[in-house]
């Protein structure tokens, strides 16, 4: 389980997180104080599995949460469009004015330094037509479809130890600028905790006793979860999983390929009485799913 998450369950099994939760506060109680700890993250793919709950951990941004609040009342401030951990780079003011940033001459200080005053510890450069609004990722597009804020600075730069923009690193105006940027140049970044990121949700091994054996059949369903600077990863064109067996020296093979199913975001795979695979320690999970990246 990532540092950064909470893992919660109703000891009676009648509550639990599902779709539109997500944000949502997780409350504890200490004698007579009630605090926040966490938010809504994600949960069971089944509303009727009252099961466990996933929530980010609020103090691991405590210092985050502080810093903002410190700095809320500065003239300026920098937001990624989306919200998210990914984005085009804008600058807002109090006024209400939104400026974009040109992605001439920004490298890894720069990225980090943005990132790093969104409360993550690192980034990468993106490709901002990933983000802009209506038919402007088109060759052609219609200019009433297009609401992209207009440049407001240029040739960022930053130091390794900068933690926020606006006061720590320089950056010109753009209309004092005499090298012009073009639409496609504005400034936009992944943000992450950690470059790469793979998780297993859950393995359901489903078996079937053969006459005269002491071995069974079956199939493993595996749910499985992979990112890259906070991104997801396409799992059928970038992820292969495959089935292994835990043994006494280590990790058996018994499908290094296994079946991708889009329909249910699971990968599939069958196991034979040659496999070894008991009923008892089928069901103790036995079997595990690796999960590799296609290096083509």
């Amino acid at each position: 389980m990532a540092e950064v998450t909470v893992c919660t369950i109703d000891p009676d099994r009648e509550a639990t997180a599902w779709k539109g939760d997500s944000g949502g506060p997780l409350f504890a109680r200490n004698g007579e104080t009630i605090s926040q700890i966490g938010v809504v993250s994600w949960g069971s793919d089944d509303p009727k599995d009252r099961n466990f709950n996933m929530f980010m951990n609020l103090y691991h941004y405590v210092g985050w949460i502080k810093d903002a609040m410190e700095r809320a009342n500065e003239d300026s401030w920098l937001e990624l469009y989306t919200g998210k951990s990914h984005g085009m780079v804008v600058v807002y003011n109090k006024m209400g004015h939104v400026k974009t940033i040109c992605n001439d001459n920004v490298g890894k200080n720069e990225v980090n330094a943005i990132c790093r005053e969104r409360g993550y510890a690192m980034g990468t450069l993106a490709n901002v037509k990933d983000y802009l609004p209506g038919d402007m990722r088109r060759k052609r597009r219609k200019k009433q479809d297009v609401d992209v804020p207009p440049y407001g600075y240029t040739n960022l730069k930053c130091d390794s130890e900068a933690a926020h923009v606006m006061s720590d690193c320089k950056m010109d105006k753009y209309e004092d600028s005499e090298v012009p940027c073009f639409d496609g140049q504005q400034l936009a970044v992944k943000c992450a905790d950690e470059v790469w990121s793979f998780k297993m949700f859950y393995i359901w091994p489903q078996t079937r006793r053969v006459r005269g054996s002491d071995y069974v059949r079956g199939r493993v369903n595996c749910m499985v979860h992979a990112q890259k600077y906070g991104i997801d990863l396409d799992l059928k064109s970038h992820v292969q999983v495959g089935l292994v067996k835990r043994g006494q020296e280590g990790l058996d093979e018994i499908d290094a390929h296994m079946k991708y199913r889009k329909t249910t975001n699971t990968y599939v795979a069958k196991f034979r009485p040659a496999d070894e695979i008991k009923q008892k320690t089928a069901l103790l999970a036995s079997l595990t799913c690796q999960v590799r990246l296609y290096t083509r």
